[in-house]
């Protein structure tokens, strides 16, 4: 069927409305059937390199109403400081499929809030200087979390970074949890520290000069400031030092790598991503769990976390005492939600495990970007930290 001028004007409507649009009239519901209607609009949707029809898909209507689960991944960013890869930059909210059109829920949405924050585990004895050779600064970042749906994959990308007896990444582990108090947002927190202590320094000055000139008025003012900052300041200090831990008690499941894949693997630093099997699968796992049972309960009404923990398993007992990088959050899902949701609602559609290969392309100036959060004292060591 040849381009109609109905065709042309169903190409610029929304996915949602193109769907809509078929059940108006018997007009628009034939002008819909054009292919070419769909094809630009997986253009729109999807990386060009996974747009084509052939072994999956017969029509690109097919492909479309499919989400191309056979073709494209769903790749959720996590750490805002590598967000410039450009692989993340076909958007963040991306247009949902008209069968997941269905699925959103009266929670607003049914998503779960992933990439507001950054994502790192932290070493929980790090030093800024090592003392008698031991000791040292460790972190990991979660950069992104891809969703190949094909092959039933997920692949965690991280970069971790410390001294010389950095630990495998492959003694990482995932696991989902009972919504809780989100962890501490580390950066942030530095970031507000950092603009307290810059503010008691100017609000310091204008207290002596207040005293000097007797402006007694002035003078209140500033020391009611200059409390005010301090009493932020040790509210800040106490949530930055504040641990994010795990309870046994809400934990639901544990997820150990399948595999890794690294582009860098030196002392101190690796790059690359983590292979795990089904993590979709925690909502038939839910659904299969007793009634009874009071983490799904908990779970039911407060939504589930999915936490990752570098080089240890999932902080449980007997070996949550003996875990020594603090877990973070990768995506939170909110009651009667799902996984899918939380990718739809602030993830994108990639070429699968294309991520890896950007990763060994870029250059170390992006590298350095992603780490400029390190505290100053770390990265101005002798030898070089980071390198």
């Amino acid at each position: 069927m040849g381009a109609g001028p109905l065709s042309l004007v169903l190409r610029k409507l929304s996915l949602q409305d193109l769907c809509r649009s078929q059940l108006v009239c018997k007009a628009l519901r034939d002008a819909a059937q054009d292919d070419s209607v769909w094809q630009s609009k997986a253009l729109e949707l999807y990386p060009a390199e996974t747009v084509r029809l052939g072994e999956h898909y017969s029509t690109y209507q097919e492909l479309v109403r499919d989400d191309n689960a056979e073709q494209a991944s769903l790749l959720l960013p996590l750490d805002l400081a590598a967000q410039g890869l450009a692989t993340w930059q076909r958007g963040t909210q991306a247009q949902q499929a008209p069968e997941a059109l269905s699925s959103q829920s009266s929670t607003g949405g049914g998503g779960g809030a992933a990439a507001a924050r950054s994502c790192s585990c932290r070493y929980k004895f790090n030093r800024l200087q090592p003392e008698f050779g031991a000791g040292g600064y460790y972190e990991c970042l979660a950069l992104a979390l891809e969703w190949d749906r094909a092959a039933h994959t997920f692949r965690l990308y991280i970069e971790a970074r410390g001294e010389v007896d950095l630990r495998q990444p492959g003694e990482s582990s995932l696991g989902f949890a009972v919504h809780r108090q989100p962890p501490p947002d580390r950066r942030a927190l530095e970031r507000r520290l950092a603009q307290l202590r810059e503010s008691e320094l100017q609000l310091s000055q204008e207290v002596a000069h207040a005293a000097r000139c007797d402006a007694n008025e002035a003078l209140r003012r500033a020391q009611h400031e200059l409390a005010r900052n301090a009493t932020q300041q040790q509210a800040a200090e106490v949530e930055l030092g504040r641990q994010y831990e795990l309870s046994f008690a809400d934990l639901l499941a544990v997820v150990r790598p399948t595999g890794q894949e690294l582009v860098v693997d030196t002392q101190g630093h690796k790059l690359g991503c983590l292979m795990f099997d089904s993590l979709h699968r925690i909502e038939v796992l839910l659904d299969e769990l007793p009634d009874s049972y009071a983490s799904k309960q908990q779970a039911q009404q407060c939504g589930l976390d999915l936490a990752f923990c570098y080089a240890n398993p999932i902080p449980v007992m007997p070996q949550g005492a003996l875990v020594d990088y603090e877990p973070c959050v990768l995506a939170s899902v909110l009651p009667g939600a799902t996984l899918r949701d939380a990718f739809r609602r602030r993830g994108c559609h990639a070429v699968p495990g294309a991520l890896l290969q950007q990763l060994a392309d870029e250059g170390p100036e992006a590298r350095r970007a992603r780490w400029r959060h390190v505290p100053p004292q770390v990265l101005a060591r002798q030898p070089p930290w980071l390198v």
